[in-house]
């Protein structure tokens, strides 16, 4: 079985478990009650809301880009939709170089260039993260730390910890050891991998040259403090569609503290290897965050199915209408993701993954 397969196999595994996790136990004459007596008002500003998130993802891209590869945002919007499309209705998250694949056909940007600007959103990303994970475990006034699960009771703060321990930490750790130590990285990359596979070591070289080309206009601090900026923007959105969400589902009790900490959650359950759509880790994780304020059962897995599946229906719908729009084949950005994935592709240039003839450099925001 291909490392792809696997992949697939144990996302469909991981997602089989969660839906098994959030149903059990529901009482689905509530979860009917609680999905008949919905407030469709609050959603009105939810949709709005994930439009900007996503105009505010496309301009912080645009800026990540820079002027070496100057791209419209009409362009960038059309590949963003579809990329995150792509991201949601393919499994093992090989919907990610979508995006630099439909980088590279529509608008002649290198794969490489393309991945190294998809790595560094995702960077800034993972690491806000951390920082909402933070203030949760730091800040917010959790009513308890525990939840049951199947009979079995979990410390949320526990979770959290083992979360950094296990992905942020190697994640910053090599960040900061790349940007300070980068040459040595390399030697180190040929002194250990490049003994027995070196074709593999040689292109990881290629492929983090020019990650970090992409990453030398962020020590720029004007650069630097417009991409924190809209970062911080950009997720502070995903909260506030939680408590537009909680008034849908008469939670008005719930506040900001309680928005923070089921984003917080669902954040954890994201790093799960997940099947398409992330169906169930989505709402497993989602319920969970919801029972730390006592919101169990139908009424729970109603939140977040319907949180969960307009915000699907957003995207498929926006993704489809760009992929007709433009005359995009999906199956062509299937076709590439899956070999990129598995390693076996190279650009109609010749250009490996990993590489890129021209380095972005010197980016400053747009007025």
């Amino acid at each position: 079985m291909s490392a792809m397969a696997k992949n697939i196999v144990i996302s469909l595994i991981f997602g089989t478990l969660f839906v098994w996790i959030a149903v059990s136990g529901v009482d689905f004459e509530v979860l009917g009650a609680s999905l008949a007596t919905m407030d469709y008002l609050p959603l009105v500003p939810f949709v709005l809301l994930i439009v900007v998130y996503h105009v505010l993802r496309v301009w912080r891209w645009s800026l990540i880009l820079g002027p070496a590869y100057p791209v419209s945002f009409r362009s960038l919007f059309s590949i963003n939709m579809v990329g995150f499309m792509a991201i949601n209705l393919l499994p093992a998250r090989i919907g990610e170089v979508a995006r630099p694949y439909l980088l590279l056909e529509k608008e002649n940007v290198p794969l490489g260039a393309g991945l190294a600007s998809v790595l560094v959103e995702r960077m800034l990303d993972f690491l806000t993260m951390l920082l909402f994970l933070g203030v949760v475990v730091f800040l917010v006034d959790l009513p308890t730390t525990a939840v049951t699960v199947r009979g079995e009771t979990y410390d949320i703060i526990v979770v959290v910890q083992r979360v950094f321990l296990v992905a942020a930490l190697p994640a910053v750790g090599g960040l900061i050891g790349l940007m300070l130590f980068e040459p040595w990285m390399y030697r180190l990359l040929h002194a250990t991998v490049g003994r027995v596979l070196p074709g593999l070591a040689a292109r990881s070289e290629s492929f983090f040259r020019s990650f970090m080309d992409n990453l030398r206009p962020l020590k720029n601090p004007r650069v630097l403090m417009v991409q924190v900026v809209l970062t911080l923007v950009i997720w502070s959105i995903t909260p506030m569609t939680e408590w537009l969400m909680f008034r849908v589902f008469h939670l008005d009790h719930l506040g900001a503290g309680a928005a923070l900490t089921v984003v917080a959650t669902l954040l954890v359950g994201m790093l799960i290897p997940a099947p398409p759509g992330f169906a169930g880790n989505f709402e497993a994780f989602t319920m969970g965050g919801l029972a730390i304020y006592g919101v169990t059962g139908g009424v729970a897995l109603g939140y977040a199915l319907v949180l969960h599946w307009s915000q699907f229906l957003l995207i498929f719908l926006g993704g489809m209408y760009f992929l007709y729009r433009d005359e995009i084949s999906f199956r062509s950005v299937v076709r590439f993701s899956r070999e990129v994935r598995s390693g076996m592709r190279e650009s109609p240039a010749g250009q490996k993954c990993g590489e890129t003839s021209k380095p972005i450099q010197g980016s400053e925001p747009a007025p």
